[in-house]
């Protein structure tokens, strides 16, 4: 396992926090389900099998598709093809 620390992902703000939080969903989902994560004074510390963890993310990531289904459907069925 490497460990990565991540000094710009901290707990606070926000936005960071969030960020944080969909940088380790990803591993999770698409490259190491044993990740963990945890924070520490110096950032977010992420323990993984991934040994470039930029390089992972600048060629093997795949963005989540965006679907908006609280607009009357996924965008994709039958139902949806007509015009409103």
């Amino acid at each position: 396992m490497t460990r990565h620390v991540l000094a710009g992902l901290r707990p606070e703000p926000l936005s960071s926090y969030l960020a944080g939080l969909g940088l380790i969903r990803l591993l999770g989902e698409q490259a190491d389900p044993a990740a963990t994560a945890a924070w520490s004074p110096g950032g977010l510390v992420i323990e993984t099998t991934i040994d470039d963890l930029p390089g992972w993310l600048a060629n093997e990531y795949v963005p989540t598709p965006v679907l908006s289904p609280w607009n009357g459907g996924s965008g994709f069925g039958a139902k949806n093809n007509e015009p409103k």
